[in-house]
């Protein structure tokens, strides 16, 4: 039986440019903009490979996941970064104290597998993250559907386009599991910044991609 690694593997293969530069990009940026020494939780964390990448700078990072399997992959490949944590648990309910970290991050379109959740999960990224520490919000963009397609046909991933970029995933692994994953304009992200009374700000990664950055006022 496949599992969710393997799909993502099959994902990342399979995907057209300009997803692949859209992973790129955000490596790079996470690399430029973070600075040594900074306490950093990776708010579904995956495979790991952000960590790996922060932690050669970080004081300490913090990987969060729900699924088993893939946190037993992020153990493996971090067993020899001792600045490594990593947790079982959702990001609306974190066991973290109030501002414990400096940065937080939401990688390769995390924000977009929230749903209906995603003020909650920024509400509680706020309250872990210190004052004027960051929250790292990484997106697919208004113009990514067609490449978000190609690729999930090229990887065998059964899916249904709803509305608004919203398409609705059936795991290859388990037909019972949907996933609801969306993409945002500016304005989509302005909404939703702008009811926390957060200081943001919205970049283009790519052209299917943004990165908001917001910093944390409490």
């Amino acid at each position: 039986m496949q599992n969710w690694i393997n799909t993502w593997d099959d994902f990342l293969e399979n995907s057209v440019p300009p997803i692949k530069n859209y992973i790129l990009k955000e490596k790079k940026f996470f690399i430029e903009n973070i600075e040594k020494n900074q306490i950093i939780l990776d708010a579904g964390c995956g495979k790991g490979g952000t960590i790996k990448i922060l932690a050669k700078k970080s004081k300490k990072i913090v990987g969060i996941d729900i699924s088993d399997d893939i946190l037993i992959y992020a153990k493996k490949i971090t067993h020899n970064n001792k600045n490594v944590e990593l947790f079982k648990e959702s990001i609306d309910k974190l066991h973290f104290a109030d501002s414990y970290f400096d940065i937080a991050i939401l990688g390769m379109n995390t924000f977009g597998n929230l749903h209906n959740n995603k003020v909650n999960v920024l509400k509680e990224l706020i309250r872990v993250v210190k004052p004027d520490g960051r929250i790292y919000i990484s997106t697919y963009s208004e113009k990514a559907l067609d490449d978000r397609l190609k690729s999930y046909e090229a990887s065998k991933i059964k899916y249904k386009i709803m509305s608004h970029g919203k398409i609705q995933l059936d795991s290859s692994f388990n037909n019972k599991v949907k996933i609801i994953t969306e993409q945002f304009s500016k304005s989509d992200l302005q909404k939703i910044f702008t009811k926390l009374k957060q200081k943001f700000k919205i970049i283009k990664l790519n052209k299917i991609s943004y990165m908001s950055i917001l910093t944390v006022k409490k």
